[in-house]
């Protein structure tokens, strides 16, 4: 079994000036905003975001072996991803992949920065990518049926 190689995201985390935590009641955890000073830079990660079920990083994904269902699954979690990184597209962000214990490479946020003076439109633009990500999430989950998703509102409503 091999050891777990920490994302970039994972390495910057303890450097963080700033992280504010973002409440996405469709997970299972909070997402946070991670913000970092580098003198006239800014550097903002997005970490901890929902992510598509089936989406594996383009190494991951062995097109030989896997099944049409699979690969369908896989190309409507990338297009998720790309549409909600578009309103990223001002910016030159980057994709953080973390490798797990078994090897496989999982998506674990993104990451990119910006001028000192522009920092409050880079978050707010962050905090649209996790709510245009999280809709978009949700809506996979119920095509795919693949709910790994925390239990919706309507759920804890029904339950009452």
């Amino acid at each position: 079994m091999s050891k777990k190689r920490p994302s970039h995201i994972d390495r910057i985390r303890s450097d963080a000036d700033l992280t504010y935590s973002i409440s996405l009641p469709f997970q299972n955890q909070d997402a946070e905003i991670l913000i970092i000073d580098r003198d006239n830079q800014v550097e903002i990660a997005v970490a901890d975001i929902p992510v598509p079920s089936s989406y594996y990083a383009h190494r991951d994904l062995n097109l030989a072996s896997a099944n049409l269902n699979l690969i369908r699954e896989n190309a409507v979690a990338q297009w998720i991803i790309d549409d909600a990184t578009q309103v990223l597209d001002g910016y030159d962000w980057k994709e953080s992949n973390s490798r797990s214990r078994s090897g496989n490479y999982y998506f674990d946020g993104v990451y990119f920065k910006c001028d000192r003076q522009n920092v409050d439109k880079a978050v707010m633009n962050a905090k649209k990518f996790l709510t245009i990500l999280e809709e978009s999430v949700l809506q996979h989950s119920q095509e795919f049926s693949s709910y790994s998703i925390h239990t919706p509102p309507s759920e804890v409503l029904d339950q009452k």
